[in-house]
């Protein structure tokens, strides 16, 4: 289980596989419906205010999607109190988008997007799959939810938002050479956005 406050009123808490078989769950099947599910996420919300401080009473809006097969992932965002509403829980699963595509002429033209993008501390929360192909260099990211408008801003500025088609995919998998996958963005720019020793 890894535990991340992403900002001061919101907590990501993430599954292994492991974690799942522990505690029972299986992504299709979490549901709010189900006792199991809000008994969990009661936990998992518990540990996560006792490890970051995070306000845990009040309006709380939770969502979780599927990161990897086999994984799980939730946010909790603490919502601010209006009058007359009760502390209630909305629960939402988030279901993934359609992947994006960035194409980046020079190396420094990607490494610079993704340094503005960590300086201003924007999450893209999504996996990711870079290539190399004929000196270019593009980067597929597979969002939950929109991608952020700053994010994309600042790609197009560095680099080019290309379609997506099957064909593009392929060949990139076929002829362009694999640099990274998996969670790319947030280790990198979590990488910059640690203060120097």
């Amino acid at each position: 289980m890894k535990i991340d406050r992403i900002a001061s009123s919101k907590v990501q808490v993430r599954l292994t596989r492991e974690d799942m078989n522990t505690l029972g769950m299986e992504y299709p099947s979490i549901s709010w419906k189900n006792r199991h599910t809000r008994e969990i996420v009661q936990g998992l919300l518990e540990i996560a205010g006792r490890e970051t401080g995070m306000h845990r009473k009040g309006r709380m809006l939770i969502e979780v999607f599927e990161p990897r097969r086999g994984e799980c992932c939730f946010i909790f965002t603490a919502l601010p109190r209006m009058p007359g509403q009760s502390g209630r829980r909305h629960f939402r699963i988030v279901r993934p988008s359609e992947p994006v595509l960035y194409r980046f002429e020079e190396s420094d033209d990607l490494l610079g997007a993704m340094k503005a993008v960590a300086r201003i501390g924007i999450r893209c929360g999504s996996r990711s799959r870079l290539f190399r192909k004929d000196g270019r260099y593009y980067l597929f990211l597979y969002p939950y939810g929109r991608v952020d408008a700053r994010i994309h801003g600042i790609f197009s500025e560095f680099g080019e938002k290309r379609r997506v088609t099957t064909y593009t995919a392929a060949a990139l998998e076929e002829r362009g050479e694999r640099i990274a996958a998996g969670d790319l963005f947030s280790r990198l720019t979590e990488s910059w956005r640690r203060p120097k020793a």
